[in-house]
């Protein structure tokens, strides 16, 4: 055994005959070491690239589905500021129209006018219509770590959200078990724990960590600058709806009621 082959072996996470804690059948000579790392290494950074690119795919397809419902959250909020604007200046035109007639009626002592008016009065403030609250859009749950997912990462608390290849990998897993049917979260978190171990055996043996960075885009793509309204086909349908009962009614008025 030459120097130059146990100082290579050491810097890929060989470990000395007398260091060794394993099983002492599963020691293997420095140059045997550096023979198997030869051929697996590359196999095994082939296969952290190929994770490492669908880690990245998941993430674009969330990024792309939260952008998605940003989107759908604005058009909501389009859609009930339209539907409160143009309700509370119908209930204000009928309100002012039943004042004139009662005035009306006043003054021409018609008194069953007056009480007919009232009572269309109190059934139109009976309708009144009422602000929606949509706070609740911008309040995102928060889920709370408990039962099965909590011992879970006490269990993987050293590598678990702290190192990004096997946090990924274990992600992709838990929803490849979840579309296989494995539901139960207890089993599926179980499975991921052993199918992590099984990918990346060096990393819970004896062995040191090879480290290996691998880098991929981490900024979002910039947003478009602009208006906040966006004409969605949804905005566009109800304007064409409003507009049939108010030929008036502009896309002026629209996008200033959405606001």
């Amino acid at each position: 055994m030459t120097e130059e082959a146990t100082e290579r072996a050491i810097n890929s996470g060989w470990t000395p005959q007398e260091d060794f804690k394993g099983d002492p059948e599963k020691w293997l000579p420095a140059e045997v070491w550096n023979e198997r790392a030869d051929t697996m290494l590359p196999l095994i950074k082939a296969e952290r690239k190929k994770t490492a690119e669908e880690n990245q795919r998941l993430k674009s397809e969330i990024s792309t589905t939260q952008q998605e419902i940003a989107q759908l959250k604005r058009t909501m909020k389009q859609i009930v500021n339209v539907s409160e604007n143009v309700t509370s200046r119908a209930y204000e035109k009928a309100k002012e129209t039943i004042r004139k007639e009662k005035q009306a009626a006043v003054e021409n002592s018609d008194g069953a006018a007056f009480a007919e008016l009232e009572k269309q009065e109190l059934d139109l403030d009976k309708a009144r219509p009422v602000k929606v609250d949509m706070s609740n859009l911008d309040t995102p749950s928060r889920p709370t770590d408990s039962g099965p997912l909590a011992s879970f990462k006490s269990r993987n608390v050293d590598w678990y959200e702290k190192d990004e290849e096997l946090t990924g990998y274990a992600q992709g897993l838990a929803v490849k078990l979840q579309k296989s049917g494995v539901v139960d979260a207890t089993e599926q978190l179980k499975q991921v724990e052993a199918g992590v171990k099984k990918r990346f055996p060096e990393q819970f043996g004896n062995s040191r960590r090879e480290e290996e960075t691998v880098t991929g885009p981490t900024t979002p793509p910039p947003r478009k600058k602009g208006s906040s309204f966006t004409w969605t086909p949804e905005a566009t349908e109800m304007f064409n709806m409003l507009k049939r009962d108010d030929p008036k009614y502009t896309k002026e008025q629209y996008i200033k009621d959405s606001e």
